[in-house]
Order: C-alpha cells, then structure tokens, then sequence
C-alpha cells in the first residue's frame, strides 16, 4: 500500500519532507489559466529540477472547471481536448506516472439523452485522447458529482485501451446516493487511487480525516480490502498543513 498527499508547487518547495514520500499529487494544472503558461515562472523549473531525484510516483490533477469531455457543444469539446493535451505534455516533462481527470459529469440534469449523449460523447473522446498519447503513463476518471459509480464503469469498460477509475470519497460524501461499500465493490477492479477528503455531507470542504463525516462512514469496512489491493491512496486537504498529523492515521487504521 502506497500513501501520498495532493500540493501544489509552491507548498512543496516549502516543504521538501514530501519528497520522501511514495506518492506526490501535483495540484497546479488543475488550476484555470496555469497550463498556459507554467514555463515563464522559474519556480516551476525549481521544481522540475529537483524531480528529477524523486523516486516516487508523481500524479497530475488535471483541469477541470467549466471543462467536459462528455459535452454535447463542440467547442466545449475543442478547449477540453486542448487542455488534456496540454496537462498530458506538462506531466510527460515531469516524468509523472499518472493524471486524475474529473469526470464533470452534471448529474442534477437528470435528462435521459443528455446522460446518454455524455456517456457517448465521453467514450468518443477518451478512446481518441488515449489513442494519441505516446508515452508510458495511466490515466484515470474520478467522480465529481455523481450519485453513483456506473457511468464512469460505462465509459472505462467501452474503451480499447485502458482508462481506470479513482474514488474521490470526499464528492461522495457529498454526492454519492448509494453505500460507500457498493460505490466501492463496483468499481473495485478498475480502481487506481483512492482520494481521501472529509466534510460535513453539505459541501465539498476538503478537510482532514480527523474532522467531519468520513470516519462516521463505513470506511473503516474497506479500507482493509483497499490495503489488500493495488489502490493507492492520497489525501487531498484544502488546509495540508494537516497532512503531517494524518499520514500516520491513515495508516494505522
């Protein structure tokens, strides 16, 4: 079982203890408008110098706000495929292993064509990204808003290549309208990451595992099956002040 943290740059050169970790998430292209430009800004050379001695895995946020490769409006589709690439090239600079892409899916339209167009539209538009990219590196599709798992397995299992799934059980908390141990037991064997974030059931607070609703949740139930697995786990904190504090909790459950 392998542990990390979600930071962005600034905090890690901050904080160079997290390079001795075996996961470091990379937060910045998920920012609006940093793809653009990341290569005027010599912190980001800073950074991709000393990642050339990390001996872990870096993961990538990819972008997401107002982005949606399921879309029906063609030139929502266009920017989206320009920042995939674009987030794709950034994490090939860093030699990352893996990108975490939002699905985006606005599951309160409740429309029968729409959820079916953007399942369809989404197919469409992974099988192309994944046919394109040309080095060694995984992607995933984690849940945003969904109240369940199966459109996401829809999409993961129509593809030729592979694309697998990650949990995000802070959205669930918020989202989810099944158990966490179904949502979990469905998607299970396409699972790369967990990304753990508690809150209050209300909104999407990003707190630590030590504060709101998560450890009220029957995540204790999986975990044990999680460790027995190739899924790995991130915390992902709005405050990562705390993640020094909740590493050894995580795992010691």
């Amino acid at each position: 079982m392998n542990y990390g943290i979600s930071l962005d740059i600034d905090f890690l050169l901050n904080n160079l203890w997290a390079f001795d970790l075996e996961i470091i998430n990379i937060e910045n292209p998920m920012y609006p408008g940093y793809l653009s430009d990341y290569e005027k800004y010599q912190k980001f050379f800073k950074f991709k110098d000393l990642a050339k001695n990390y001996k872990g895995k870096f993961v990538v946020d990819a972008p997401y706000i107002d982005l949606n490769p399921g879309s029906p409006e063609p030139l929502n589709q266009e920017i989206t495929y320009k920042r995939t690439m674009q987030c794709i090239e950034f994490a090939k600079k860093i030699n990352a292993k893996h990108i975490i892409f939002l699905s985006t899916f606005l599951s309160n339209i409740k429309i029968d064509f729409y959820e079916k167009g953007w399942i369809s539209n989404s197919i469409k538009f992974w099988d192309k990204i994944l046919n394109q990219i040309d080095y060694d590196i995984e992607i995933s599709l984690c849940n945003t808003f969904e109240e369940f798992p199966d459109y996401l397995l829809e999409i993961s299992q129509n593809l030729n290549k592979k694309l697998n799934i990650s949990f995000d059980i802070g959205h669930f908390l918020v989202y989810g309208n099944i158990s966490l141990k179904e949502w979990y037991n469905k998607i299970k064997d396409y699972l790369s990451f967990v990304i753990l974030h508690s809150n209050d059931g209300e909104k999407d607070l990003h707190l630590s595992i030590r504060e709101g609703n998560l450890l009220k949740s029957d995540f204790r139930e999986i975990k044990q099956d999680i460790m027995n697995s190739n899924t790995q786990i991130i915390l992902k904190y709005f405050d990562k002040t705390n993640y020094k504090k909740d590493l050894p909790i995580i795992k010691s459950f």
